[in-house]
């Protein structure tokens, strides 16, 4: 049986929190093989799967390329099985390796796993990362799939090819997970064949017809980014915003009423994991002065992840919705960071302000020194040279 033809996607752009999926066409070809040659890709994508025509040879495949700021940094790509038995969708994603662990993953799979469900009409979505490949298996995991060993493991038989060819492959496996679906309860069962299970591969499904329990979802499996306005935030969530913050800084650092209020009044993201918030960060309007200008500046508050959720790819996720937020709202972003915080902005794309540092007063514009090196700004629509004087206006508590 051969795989079924790819969906016509030609005019399809897919748009996540960060990144854009574009349909693959020659342009994107030459940027994706490179990457596909890279020795963290090819290690897991074998130079000997891809001909000639790559990545443009295999009609039953849809290919999207994964843009961030228009520039290519990985490939998405789905295949799907419509037989009513066992339909579902097959997924597999490969980024450039300077984008590893930055949360690009997570973004591009949750924008694909999205369109499958609610454009495609999918329950069942599946992907086959190798055993070995823990940081790809976190990624899936933060965005709701399991492990299954039953149907993946028979369909990672043989070494990875191309979906096409797998898909047929696989499909002999398949109708024997049939008849042991049918012979269980009602819904997907990943318990049948198992005995034919490969070390080597680490399969897992996304079943939106059996949603996680709430013990699944407190252990991470599943995750739900919100944007909301403060003024559309329940009580309740509120409260939640308050407590993460209180517990996610040290005691020299302590959070303050003053910075909570700071936090308040504009477009929040929050990072639910079932009825745990375990990330925030929020944008406010500001005036900036610059140059004999007053920018309408996004700027950023109380970014936080709760400790046991870190370098899961949720502060990205939390920044990407702000960015977006920004640059379509504001001529500029502007937040203040030390340290680490600031190396991850700075990998972000934001600048440190390398001029000096004011503060609108009542009294005057006074200098602020000991904010110098630690402001970063987003450029927009505004002409920003990250010299000269940058000046925010006047606030109770930490002016920046």
């Amino acid at each position: 049986m051969d795989a079924v033809p790819a969906p016509e996607v030609s005019a399809l752009v897919l748009h996540g929190q960060r990144s854009q999926l574009v349909p693959v066409t020659d342009e994107h070809a030459t940027e994706l093989r490179r990457i596909r040659a890279a020795r963290e890709v090819r290690r897991y994508w074998r130079d000997v799967d891809a001909s000639s025509g790559w990545p443009l040879d295999e009609p039953s495949v849809a290919r999207f390329a994964v843009l961030v700021d228009g520039e290519v940094r990985g490939l998405a790509q789905y295949t799907e099985e419509d037989d009513e038995d066992y339909r579902h969708a097959s997924i597999d994603i490969f980024l450039d390796p300077v984008m590893h662990g930055e949360g690009l993953g997570r973004d591009a799979v949750a924008t694909l796993a999205r369109y499958l469900v609610d454009h495609r009409g999918h329950h069942r979505l599946v992907i086959d990362p190798a055993a070995d490949n823990t940081a790809a298996i976190r990624c899936y995991a933060s965005v709701g799939f399991r492990p299954c060993g039953g149907h993946a493991a028979l369909r990672a038989r043989r070494p990875r090819r191309g979906l096409a060819r797998r898909a047929a492959d696989g499909l002999a496996g398949r109708r024997a997970e049939a008849r042991q679906h049918r012979r269980t309860a009602a819904g997907f069962s990943c318990s049948g064949a198992a005995h034919v299970h490969r070390p080597h591969r680490s399969p897992l499904h996304l079943d939106q017809r059996h949603p996680l329990s709430a013990a699944e979802r407190h252990n991470g499996d599943m995750t739900e980014l919100r944007v909301a306005h403060t003024a559309d935030l329940p009580t309740e969530a509120l409260q939640a915003v308050r407590e993460l913050l209180d517990g996610a800084f040290p005691a020299d650092e302590a959070y303050t009423e003053q910075d909570h209020e700071h936090a308040l009044g504009g477009v929040h993201a929050l990072v639910w994991e079932g009825t745990e918030l375990i990330g925030h960060g929020s944008v406010v309007m500001r005036r900036l002065l610059h140059d004999g200008r007053a920018l309408r500046t996004g700027y950023v508050e109380a970014v936080a992840v709760r400790a046991d959720r870190r370098r899961l790819g949720h502060g990205d996720a939390v920044m990407g919705s702000l960015e977006r937020v920004i640059r379509r709202g504001y001529v500029c972003g502007a937040l203040s960071a030390s340290g680490m915080a600031g190396a991850f902005y700075a990998s972000r794309g934001w600048q440190v302000w390398t001029g000096t540092i004011s503060v609108v007063t009542p009294h005057g514009v006074e200098r602020a020194e000991d904010e110098e090196g630690g402001i970063y700004v987003l450029p927009g629509s505004a002409s920003l040279t990250a010299r000269g004087d940058l000046a925010c206006d006047w606030r109770d508590g930490e002016p920046w």
